[in-house]
């Protein structure tokens, strides 16, 4: 499957979604091994219904999955945040959708299809790209200063 194909069925999952209780230990597996491979933060909390990372301090997105068992069956949540306010945060949508179909399907992702961090969505986006110049700019004043300018 290519990267367009794999982006294009992970936008048609939905972010909760109901599994049988007997694939609960799965759902958390491949939840840990979603978030071992495609986050850069820590886990906060980790039990057998709820996975979630720290919040995150800067650039770094974070991940709260849910598992609610009902009536025989899991609801499953997930949940990607950063510190971006929500409705401008694409990266962290395509991140939720990515990690809610490879927990759902088992079907991981190639690392190049997640964002570990926003500056990573920025550098893909237009309308970041003075967000990127700004951080390069800041990047390239530490060194400097730390040289003993």
């Amino acid at each position: 499957m290519t990267e367009r194909d794999y982006i294009a069925k992970a936008a048609r999952q939905p972010l909760e979604f109901v599994v049988d209780s007997t694939s609960r230990s799965f759902v958390l597996d491949r939840a840990h091994r979603y978030l071992f491979d495609h986050c850069a933060l820590k886990l906060q909390i980790s039990d057998d219904r709820l996975v979630e990372t720290y919040n995150p301090i800067s650039s770094e997105y974070a991940y709260t999955i849910l598992v609610n068992e009902t009536q025989g069956k899991s609801r499953v949540k997930v949940k990607c945040t950063s510190r971006l306010p929500a409705d401008e945060d694409k990266g962290a949508i395509q991140n939720a959708h990515v990690a809610a179909y490879a927990i759902a399907t088992g079907e991981m992702p190639t690392r190049n299809l997640t964002y570990l961090h926003t500056w990573e969505w920025a550098r893909d986006s237009e309308v970041s790209a003075a967000a990127v110049v700004g951080v390069l700019a800041l990047f390239a004043l530490i060194i400097y200063l730390a040289a003993g300018a």
